[in-house]
């Protein structure tokens, strides 16, 4: 039986938890990272002429989650009779972003299979709407606390300014960088794994990290060359771009 992380909530916009991505400083890409996982999810509505008799309607939506986190290809199961509820669903899946796969060697965004769920109910006569993921696409503390430990840390930390459009109209947002060290410290090859609400903010991360170094290891006969990291960037209007919390207050 499949495990799965369930999210229910009668707000218009769900952020999906990525607790354990608040990180103080650049993360080695571990096992987990090879899974998407949700960020921005808006739930459906319920659909208002659909029939109250049927209390629980689960659909299953399987897709492709591309390299810039949309889910593409969806396909819709089970269908015949809910119509109407997957109507509800296309019309909220181009606002949904996932963090992508990261393929450890390339120290990039890939493609892979993506799985959510989506139950429709009526509890006390009032509807619902719920969303969940499978359990391995959603990063938890034990899991993070199993992977490897590489110590690499910014000996020069990156000043990276705001973005100009985004500050003039008020606009917070976050962005995880890709990045790919070798034993000198050096960037050898920076990548946006994703920028949310406007690629902007990733943009705005990777010109700042250009001068970005990391502490000099010695290089080992079994260790690799490069090392890939993930840097996240917070962008808030009130404290500008940190790397202290995935949240602005």
């Amino acid at each position: 039986m499949m495990k799965i992380l369930r999210i229910i909530s009668s707000c218009p916009l769900l952020i999906a938890s990525m607790m354990s991505y608040a990180q103080s400083d650049p993360q080695p890409i571990a096992e987990q990272d090879k899974f998407f996982h949700p960020i921005l999810v808006v739930p459906p509505e319920f659909p208002k002429l659909a029939s109250t008799d049927k209390l629980t309607v689960e659909i299953r939506v399987k897709g492709i989650v591309s390299e810039d986190g949309k889910l593409e290809a969806p396909e819709f199961s089970p269908v015949e009779g809910n119509e109407k509820f997957i109507e509800a669903i296309k019309e909220v899946l181009p606002l949904w972003r996932f963090r992508p796969a990261v393929d450890q060697a390339l120290c990039a965004p890939v493609a892979s299979n993506g799985v959510v769920q989506v139950w429709f109910e009526v509890k006390e006569g009032s509807p619902t709407v719920s969303v969940s993921f499978p359990k391995n696409s959603v990063i938890s503390p034990s899991t993070a606390a199993k992977a490897p430990v590489v110590v690499r840390t910014l000996t020069q930390r990156p000043k990276i300014e705001f973005p100009f459009a985004a500050r003039r109209v008020g606009m917070e947002g976050s962005a995880t960088l890709l990045l790919m060290v070798n034993h000198e410290g050096e960037i050898v090859q920076k990548r946006v794994l994703y920028s949310i609400p406007d690629k902007a903010f990733g943009d705005a991360g990777l010109i700042g990290v250009r001068r970005a170094l990391f502490n000099v290891i010695k290089p080992e006969a079994d260790t690799p060359k490069t090392i890939c990291m993930s840097l996240p960037i917070n962008y808030c209007l009130s404290n500008g771009a940190n790397f202290r919390s995935n949240t602005c207050k």
